[in-house]
C-alpha cells in the first residue's frame, strides 16, 4: 500500500474518531490502530494532530460536497435546497460520519485559533458549494444554511463568519 493510500484510510478513520471523541478525546494512537500502522507511521503521515484534524476537516468538505453533488443531480434553485437539506436530515452512515465530525470541527473551533481558521475555512467552501450547486440566490442559501444550521450545531452564518482565502491563507473579516 502507498503512503497516499494510507493517507486516504488514515483521513477515514479521523473522520470516525474525531467524530466520536471530538477533538481531545480523540487518539491519533487509535486511529493509527484503526489503519494496522504505528503511531510513529501515523505522524509520518501528518506531522502533527493539528494537521491530521485540518487533513480531516477537507476530506469531510469533499465527502459532503459529493453527497451534495448527487442529491442535487437534475434538479436547481429551491429543489435543489430541498434535496441538500434531505442529506443533512436524513444521512447515510457514511455522511452521519461527516456530519458528527462537523459538529467536531465547531467545538475544536470555539477555543483555538488555528482550528478556527479551519473551521472558517470548511464552512465558507461549504457556503460557497451550495450556491454553486444550487444556484441559488445569496438569500435562498442563507436560508439553506439557516435552516440546517441546527443539524450542525448552530454555528453562526451570514454576516457574523464570512471565510475569505488570500493567498492559501484564511482570514476573517
Amino acid at each position: 500500500m502507498t503512503a497516499d493510500e494510507r493517507r486516504r484510510y488514515a483521513l477515514r478513520a479521523a473522520v470516525v474518531e474525531f467524530g466520536q471523541h471530538g477533538y481531545q478525546g480523540a487518539s491519533t494512537a487509535a486511529i493509527a490502530g484503526r489503519i494496522g500502522v504505528s503511531q510513529a507511521y501515523l505522524y509520518h503521515l501528518f506531522p502533527s494532530k493539528q494537521v491530521l484534524f485540518a487533513a480531516t476537516a477537507e476530506a469531510c468538505l469533499a465527502g459532503l460536497r459529493q453527497a451534495l453533488e448527487r442529491a442535487v443531480e437534475g434538479c436547481s434553485g429551491p429543489a435543489a435546497l430541498r434535496a441538500m437539506a434531505d442529506v443533512y436530515e436524513a444521512p447515510t452512515e457514511s455522511v452521519q460520519y461527516l456530519i458528527s465530525f462537523q459538529l467536531t470541527l465547531c467545538a475544536a473551533a470555539s477555543g483555538d485559533s488555528a482550528l478556527w481558521a479551519v473551521a472558517c475555512g470548511h464552512f465558507g467552501a461549504l457556503r460557497s458549494a451550495v450556491g454553486e450547486l444550487s444556484r441559488a440566490g445569496e438569500q435562498a442559501v442563507q436560508g439553506f444554511f439557516g435552516g440546517i444550521a441546527p443539524l450542525i450545531l448552530g454555528v453562526p452564518f451570514g454576516d457574523q463568519v464570512q471565510p475569505v482565502r488570500t493567498v492559501g491563507v484564511l482570514t476573517t473579516p
